[in-house]
């Protein structure tokens, strides 16, 4: 079974992102920023989305240690408002408006590629 972890600071958004993501046939863990980070140490995820309710620092400190505990972990930053901090400088390897829709179709994409270069095999 796939795990994701799903980060943000507003706990009715991550019960419903952590409902849409069970789509996927996941495991959603949901956590707040200071959490997430103890938890990537701990344990082993398939995912991470970031919601935009943490900041650009919060979202740059956990995709650091995300990948340091998995390297090429996937990570998926779900963007605010048009009036909402700017993104620039975050390593995410997809960014997504706050549609379940595409939120969804980001998180499917994200982890694909992810396994697929987890299998890739060099043949002499």
């Amino acid at each position: 079974m796939l795990t994701i972890l799903l980060v943000g600071l507003d706990d009715s958004l991550l019960k419903t992102r952590g409902l849409v993501l069970r789509q996927l046939a996941t495991n959603v863990i949901k956590a707040a920023p200071d959490k997430a980070l103890g938890l990537l140490e701990a344990q082993r995820f398939d995912l991470v989305v970031l919601c935009h309710t943490i900041t650009v620092q919060q979202s740059k400190a956990i995709i650091s240690v995300a990948h340091a505990a998995i390297p090429k972990i996937p990570v998926v930053q779900v963007l605010g408002t048009p009036f909402a901090e700017t993104y620039d400088g975050v390593d995410a390897d997809a960014t997504v408006d706050r549609g379940p829709h595409q939120l969804v179709q980001a998180a499917e994409r994200t982890m694909k590629l992810f396994r697929s270069s987890q299998t890739d095999v060099t043949v002499a």
